[in-house]
């Protein structure tokens, strides 16, 4: 957790840098990239400190994406779209561990880490994409052409 602490920590210089929809999308390609070392590694020693890179790459933007959603709700129904967001992502979770323990089972642990890889690359691509305002649409106010200014002023958030 140490680790994951250090990765949030360390975000918004990479939002600096890169804005929001980039800074994110670099963070769930290290998740992919991490994934896809976990299944070729070969003793519990490589596993483990693999293992500490994916979760420090996968949770690191988790308070960016929770500003964005944030950033779109009125201040009086954000209690409610926080309560949402925790809602589905429990249930998400549900059956997504469920299945993949089934998947585990009939194709392997490198198989299925691989599989899910690929899917981390594709949200990676459609989150950069899906948040990106195409070049003369209107923006909404305090968001650039890659989403909200999260690292361009600290005292905002």
């Amino acid at each position: 957790q140490l680790l994951q602490f250090c990765a949030i920590l360390l975000l918004p210089l990479l939002l600096r840098r890169f804005r929001l929809a980039t800074g994110v999308m670099i963070t769930q390609l290290a998740t992919a990239a991490a994934l896809l070392s976990l299944a070729t590694a070969h003793t519990a020693l490589h596993a483990a400190w693999i293992y500490w890179a994916y979760t420090a790459a996968q949770f690191s933007n988790e308070p960016a994406i929770f500003s964005l959603l944030m950033d779109g709700v009125p201040a009086a129904d954000r209690p409610g779209a926080a309560s949402y967001t925790f809602f589905v992502a429990s249930g998400a979770s549900i059956i997504a561990s469920s299945a993949v323990g089934v998947l585990i089972v009939r194709v392997g642990y490198s198989v299925m880490l691989g599989c899910i890889a690929a899917l981390a690359v594709v949200a990676a691509f459609l989150f950069r994409r899906l948040l990106t305002v195409p070049e003369g649409a209107a923006q909404p106010e305090s968001h650039s052409a890659s989403g909200p200014s999260l690292a361009a002023s600290p005292s905002q958030h």
